[in-house]
C-alpha cells in the first residue's frame, strides 16, 4: 500500500496508467503534459505536492514527483486541495463534478481537455486503483 501523498504513490499511480487498457485507448492519440499540484490543508497535509506527468499517445513517457512547481513547464497545470484529491481517490467525489463546481482548477486549453474529457476522467478515476494510505490518517 503506497502513502499519499509520496514519490512510491506516484510510481504506483504510473503503473496503473501504463497497464490500464481503457485509459491508453481513450488516450491513444493525445499529445500534452501536465503538472499535478495538491495543495496543502491544516491538519491534513503539511506541504503542498507536485508531479508531472507526460501521457502521449497512449503511452505513459513520464511520470514523477517535482520538488517545486517551477521545476517544469507544462500544457497543463491542475490544482486541487488534499481532501479533493483524496476524495477522488476514494471513489467519494467525482473528478468532472468537482472540476465544474472550482474545487480543482485548470490552466491550459480548456477546448483540447474538454475533447479529450473520457481520457481525463479515466486518468483520475485510475487514481482510485492505487492502493492507498493517507498520510492524514496515518498521523492519528
Amino acid at each position: 500500500m503506497a502513502l499519499f501523498p509520496s514519490p512510491e504513490w506516484v510510481e504506483e499511480m504510473r503503473k496503473v496508467a501504463e497497464s490500464d487498457p481503457e485509459y491508453k485507448k481513450a488516450g491513444a492519440d493525445w499529445e500534452g503534459d501536465m503538472i499535478m499540484v495538491i495543495e496543502a490543508e491544516p491538519g491534513k497535509l503539511d506541504q503542498p505536492f507536485m508531479y508531472y506527468s507526460k501521457p502521449y499517445k497512449g503511452e505513459m513517457l513520464e511520470y514523477y514527483q517535482l520538488k517545486n512547481e517551477n521545476e517544469r513547464t507544462a500544457e497543463y497545470t491542475i490544482r486541487a486541495p488534499y481532501s479533493v484529491i483524496k476524495g477522488i481517490i476514494k471513489g467519494e467525489i467525482d473528478p468532472l463534478q468537482a472540476m465544474m463546481k472550482g474545487k480543482i482548477k485548470v490552466k491550459g486549453n480548456m477546448q483540447k481537455l474538454l475533447k479529450y474529457a473520457k481520457f481525463q476522467q479515466l486518468g483520475m478515476k485510475a487514481l482510485a486503483k492505487v492502493k492507498t494510505e493517507f498520510v492524514d490518517e496515518v498521523k492519528k
